[in-house]
C-alpha cells in the first residue's frame, strides 16, 4: 500500500481567523482550496484527525460556516472562490476525507518536549492552532514509529523542506500496548508535501516499478522518470500519458514488470518517450514491410509508434500510439511480432486516484 497524507489542522484554517483584506489571508485561502478540491490527477489519500477537525469545528476556523460568506465578502476574496462554491467543495471535502484514527494503529498520544527541525510550525501565530499541529505531527510520528506509512501534508511552508524531523516524548498512547514498541523520547524524520500535487515526489520510480500490480502504479513510475529526464533537459513534458488495456500483460510475458531482467530498460524507455528525449529515435510503425503505409487507428486516428529497446537477445521493442499531445503505451513485444494492441476505450485521462493507488 502506497503511503497517506495525513493534513495538519492548519490547512483547513480557511483564513487564519482574519476578517480583514490581507495578501495573508488570500495566501492562506488559496493553499485551503488546493487541499479542499485537489487535482484528481496526482492527489493523494487525504487523512484528517477527527479530534483536530472536531476542534476546528468547534472554534468555528472550518468549515466556519455560516460565517465564511461573510468572512469572504469582507476580505474581497471571491475572486478566489465563490462562497456558494466554497461551501460546494467543503461539503465534497467531509464526505469524502478518511479519519486518521481508523487508519492509524496509534489512536491517540499525550507528548511532551515538541521540537521540529526544520521549525515549520513558527508560522502560525495563534497559539492554540500551534498546539494543535504539535500534537498532530507528534502523533503521525509515532505511527510512523511503529510502521504506518504516512506523509504530512502541512501548507504554510516556504521553506522547500520536503522533510521535517520530529521530536518528542511520549507519556501516554492509545492503545496502550503499542507504548513499548513506540518507545520514547522518539525522533522520526517525515516527507512533508504543501500542495496535493506534490505527492508523487515522496515516491521512487523504481519502487513503484517493482511493486506495481495496476496500471495507474505503472503510469506513475513513468511519470516520475521522466520528470527527471525533463529536469535535465531544462524543458517541461508536454505529453499526456495514458496505459493501454494490455500493455501491463506484455510487460508481463517479457520479463519486464516487477523485478524483471528488463524492467528498468523498459520503465526508462517509456520515460524517454514521454519526456521526449534528445536523440531518442522514434519510428512510425508500418502496416507491412515496404513501409510505406503507417497503422492508423481507425476509432481516434491515433498513429502508431515503436521505439529499440533491447538490440539483442529478445530484440524487445515498444509499440505506442500517438495523437497529438497524448501517448499511448501499448504493446512491449519482440521485434518479429509485428503487432500492436488497439486498446479498450479508454476515459479522458486515467487519473491517479486515491482509491487506484491504494
Amino acid at each position: 500500500m502506497l503511503p497517506t497524507v495525513v493534513l495538519d489542522p492548519v490547512v483547513l484554517w480557511l483564513l487564519d481567523g482574519s476578517e480583514s483584506p490581507s495578501a495573508r489571508a488570500e495566501e492562506f485561502l488559496k493553499q485551503a482550496v488546493k487541499w479542499i478540491k485537489p487535482d484528481t490527477r496526482h492527489s493523494a489519500r487525504l487523512v484528517i484527525s477527527e479530534r483536530a477537525l472536531t476542534r476546528l469545528q468547534q472554534a468555528g476556523m472550518f468549515p466556519a460556516e455560516p460565517h465564511f460568506t461573510k468572512v469572504i465578502e469582507a476580505t474581497g476574496l471571491s475572486h478566489v472562490v465563490s462562497p456558494k462554491q466554497l461551501a460546494r467543495d467543503i461539503s465534497r471535502f467531509l464526505a469524502n476525507i478518511h479519519i486518521f484514527e481508523d487508519e492509524a494503529a496509534v489512536k491517540d498520544g499525550l507528548f511532551e518536549s515538541f521540537s521540529a527541525t526544520p521549525c515549520l510550525f513558527d508560522s502560525i501565530n495563534d497559539d492554540a492552532m500551534k498546539t494543535m499541529s504539535a500534537d498532530n505531527a507528534c502523533l503521525v510520528a509515532a505511527n510512523i514509529k511503529q510502521g504506518n506509512s504516512f506523509i504530512y501534508g502541512y501548507s504554510r511552508d516556504v521553506s522547500g523542506e520536503t522533510s521535517i524531523v520530529v521530536n518528542c516524548d511520549v507519556s501516554g498512547l492509545h492503545p496502550q500496548e503499542l507504548e513499548p514498541v513506540v518507545g520514547s523520547p522518539i525522533s522520526v524524520k517525515m516527507n512533508v508535501i504543501r500542495k496535493p500535487d506534490e505527492y508523487l515526489n515522496c515516491f521512487d520510480a523504481e519502487l513503484l516499478w517493482k511493486n506495481a500490480s495496476t496500471e495507474i502504479h505503472i503510469k506513475m513510475a513513468i511519470e516520475l522518470e521522466a520528470q527527471e529526464i525533463a529536469k535535465e533537459q531544462r524543458r517541461p513534458i508536454m505529453k499526456t500519458l495514458r496505459i493501454g488495456s494490455e500493455f501491463l500483460s506484455t510487460l508481463n510475458a517479457n520479463d519486464a514488470a516487477g523485478d524483471g531482467i528488463f524492467a528498468s530498460v523498459v520503465r526508462k524507455k517509456c520515460a524517454q518517450v514521454l519526456a521526449e528525449a534528445e536523440n531518442l529515435e522514434i519510428n512510425d510503425f508500418h502496416t507491412d514491410t515496404t513501409r510505406t503505409e503507417v497503422r492508423i487507428r481507425k476509432r481516434d486516428d491515433a498513429r502508431a509508434k515503436r521505439v529499440h529497446v533491447t538490440k539483442s537477445d529478445r530484440a524487445l521493442r515498444l509499440m505506442f500510439w500517438e495523437k497529438q499531445d497524448v501517448i499511448e503505451l501499448a504493446t512491449l513485444g519482440n521485434k518479429n511480432e509485428e503487432y500492436i494492441h488497439e486498446g479498450e476505450v479508454l476515459e479522458a485521462d486515467q487519473e491517479v486516484t486515491v482509491d487506484a493507488i491504494n
